[in-house]
C-alpha cells in the first residue's frame, strides 16, 4: 500500500519530503544566496560564499497548516579570507500550505531590521513554499545574537567568568545548536567532546522562571537527597536572556533500549520516587488532569486532519479517557517533571541524571511515570525494543518507585490513564511531527498499544 494512500493530501507534508529528496533543498538554497532578494537591507547581506552541504537537523510538521524545519549548512567561507570557515549556520525554514502565504510572510519579514548573517538573512524558496531565516533573526529570539556573533559571546562568557578556551572567532564555530523551538527557545551545547557545558537561550519571557526552576532542583537535591543528579546553573543572563549549565554524564536512556542493563530501570524507578517525595512551595505551578486531557485532545486534532480515517479509533480512546476523568483528579500532589519522555533522562551505567526542569510543578506522580513508560513501550514500534522487554523494563520502574514510596501513588487504573493519554501524544511527537519514513502505520501501531492497554493485553494495565 502507498505511504500516503489514507493519508489527507496536504502540501506541507509533500513540501517537507521534497525537502529531504537529496540536494533539491541545497540547491535552493544556493540559488537564494546567490541571488538575494532586492527588499532585503544590503547591510545585513554577508558576503560569505553559499554552503556547500545542507542538512535537516529537526521537522515540526502541523497538517495542512506549517511545517518547521531546523536546517545545518556547513561549507560555507568568508570570500575576503579564503582560509577562514564560518562554521555552521543554521536557518529555521517554515513551509506554508502555498506560495501566496510564504511570499506574504517574506515580505513582512523583509521589512523589519534583520541582523547581518554569513549571507542573506532571509531567503524565500518557492520550490517548498517556504521561507528561510537565518539564526539570529528568528522571531521572538533575536538575542540569540549574544551567541552567534563571536565578540558578543566572548564578552559573555567573560562577565559570567566561564572558560573562554574554544570560544569560536567566527559565526557558529564552537556552537552546536542541539535544539531550535522556533519563537520559544534554543539549546546550544560549546567545548569540546570530554568539556562542555550547554547554554539555553530563552524568550524575555521565559528566561527567568528557568533560573528559578534550576535553582530550585539545586536546592531539593542538597535538601532530600535526590537519587539522581540535576544539572548546575553556571549563569543566568537576563540581559542576553540565556541560562548556562554543566554537562552531565551519561548518554540519554532512549539510546539502545535492548542493550541497557536492566538495572537502568531500578534507578529510573527509585530516582522518580525521590523526586516525588519532595513537596514544592505553595507557589508552585499545578498540572492537573484535565490540562493533560486538553494538551491530549489538541495534539490529537492534528492527527486527525493528517489521517481522517482513524477518526473512529482515536475518538473511541478520547472517551474512554474523559470517562474516568473525574475519578483520576483525585490525587496526592507532589513535586513532577511534567515532561519526562525520556530523552531528559541520562545514565552513566552506575547514576542517573534529569535534565530540562523547565515545567517543574506539583502533578500527579502517575504523570512522569506514565509518560516515560509511553515512551518506553512506543519505542517498541519505533526501533528494534521488543514489545516483552519494554514491558518488564516499565514493570521494574513500576516496582522500584513502589520500594521508594509505596503502592499509593501509582494505583494501576490511574497508572493506566496516564499511559494511555501519553502514548496518544507520543504518536502525535514522534511518529506524525516528526514525519519518519513509515510515520502513517508508526501512529496505527501506538493507537494499537494505546488499545491494548485499555483492554489489559499489554502489562498489568486495564482502563476498562
Amino acid at each position: 500500500m502507498p505511504q500516503d494512500q489514507q493519508a489527507a493530501t496536504d502540501s506541507v507534508r509533500e513540501s517537507i519530503f521534497a525537502a529531504r529528496e537529496p540536494g533539491l533543498l541545497l540547491a535552493s538554497l544556493q540559488e537564494a544566496w546567490l541571488q538575494p532578494s532586492p527588499l532585503l537591507d544590503p547591510d545585513s547581506i554577508g558576503n560569505s560564499k553559499p554552503p556547500s552541504d545542507a542538512h535537516i537537523r529537526r521537522v515540526h510538521y502541523r497538517p495542512g497548516k506549517a511545517g518547521r524545519l531546523v536546517v545545518e549548512l556547513s561549507g560555507v567561507e568568508a570570500r575576503r579570507q579564503k582560509k577562514l570557515g564560518i562554521g555552521s549556520v543554521y536557518l529555521a525554514l517554515l513551509i506554508y500550505p502555498s506560495l501566496k502565504q510564504a511570499e506574504k510572510r517574506f515580505r513582512s519579514l523583509a521589512e523589519g531590521p534583520l541582523l547581518r548573517t554569513p549571507g542573506p538573512p532571509l531567503m524565500l524558496l518557492p520550490r517548498f513554499n517556504a521561507v528561510a531565516t537565518c539564526l539570529p533573526n528568528s522571531p521572538r529570539l533575536r538575542k540569540m545574537r549574544f551567541l552567534l556573533q563571536p565578540k558578543k559571546f566572548r564578552a559573555l562568557l567573560e562577565k559570567h567568568n566561564l572558560p573562554t578556551d574554544f570560544c569560536p572567532q567566527t559565526p557558529g564555530q564552537g556552537l552546536q545548536l542541539v535544539r531550535l523551538v522556533p519563537r520559544k527557545r534554543a539549546v546550544f551545547r560549546y567545548g569540546t567532546l570530554n568539556q562542555a557545558f550547554y547554554i539555553k537561550f530563552f524568550t524575555k519571557d521565559d528566561h527567568q522562571q528557568a533560573a528559578v526552576d534550576m535553582r530550585r532542583m539545586t536546592e531539593l537535591q542538597l535538601k532530600h537527597a535526590l537519587a539522581f543528579r540535576v544539572p548546575t546553573l553556571l549563569a543566568h543572563d537576563a540581559k542576553a536572556h540565556v541560562v548556562v549549565m554543566d554537562e552531565l554524564p551519561g548518554e540519554q536512556v532512549t539510546k539502545h533500549y535492548a542493550e541497557r542493563d536492566p538495572a537502568l530501570w531500578d534507578r529510573c524507578g527509585a530516582g522518580l520516587a525521590s523526586l516525588h517525595a519532595v513537596q514544592l512551595p505553595q507557589d508552585a505551578p499545578v498540572w492537573t488532569p484535565t490540562a493533560e486531557l486538553q494538551a491530549i485532545e489538541v495534539g490529537c486534532r492534528d492527527m486527525l486532519r493528517a489521517l481522517p480515517h482513524l477518526r473512529p479509533r482515536i475518538e473511541q480512546l478520547l472517551q474512554r479517557l474523559h470517562h474516568h476523568l473525574a475519578k483520576v483528579e483525585v490525587y496526592e500532589p507532589r513535586a513532577i517533571h511534567a515532561n519526562l519522555f525520556g530523552d531528559q533522562m541520562l545514565d552513566d551505567g552506575q547514576q542517573l541524571s534529569i535534565v530540562d526542569w523547565e515545567d517543574l510543578c506539583h502533578g500527579d506522580p502517575c504523570f512522569d511515570v506514565g509518560r516515560l513508560g509511553a515512551h518506553i513501550l512506543a519505542c517498541a514500534v519505533t526501533s528494534n525494543f521488543p514489545l516483552d522487554q519494554a514491558q518488564r523494563a516499565l514493570v521494574r520502574i513500576e516496582q522500584a518507585h513502589r520500594n521508594g514510596l509505596g503502592d499509593n501513588l501509582l494505583p494501576p487504573k490511574r497508572f493506566a490513564w496516564y499511559l494511555v493519554g501519553a502514548l496518544l501524544l507520543r504518536a502525535k511527537i514522534r511518529s506524525l511531527r516528526q514525519l519518519p519514513p513509515r510515520w502513517q502505520g508508526e501512529i496505527e501501531d501506538i493507537l494499537q498499544l494505546a488499545e491494548d492497554v485499555c483492554a489489559g493485553r499489554v502489562g498489568p494495565w486495564r482502563l476498562a
